[in-house]
């Protein structure tokens, strides 16, 4: 009984969590991600530039 107690919470929360995020933010976590990606793949891009690739996102979005 706890499990399923556990479990609609975590769904409802989850749901809630949805609600709050806008398409921008979505986006953001999109780019954000495939930056870090492409950081940890590539290896030809440098980590620093990664980072302040990922610095320059961060700032523009505010």
């Amino acid at each position: 009984m706890d499990t399923i107690w556990q479990y609609s919470i975590r769904t409802l929360l989850g749901f809630i969590v949805l609600l709050l995020i806008t398409f921008f933010t979505y986006i953001t976590g999109i780019a954000l991600g495939n930056i870090a990606g492409e950081m940890v793949v590539n290896k030809e891009i440098k980590v620093v530039a990664g980072i302040i690739a990922m610095t320059i996102w961060a700032l523009l979005n505010g």
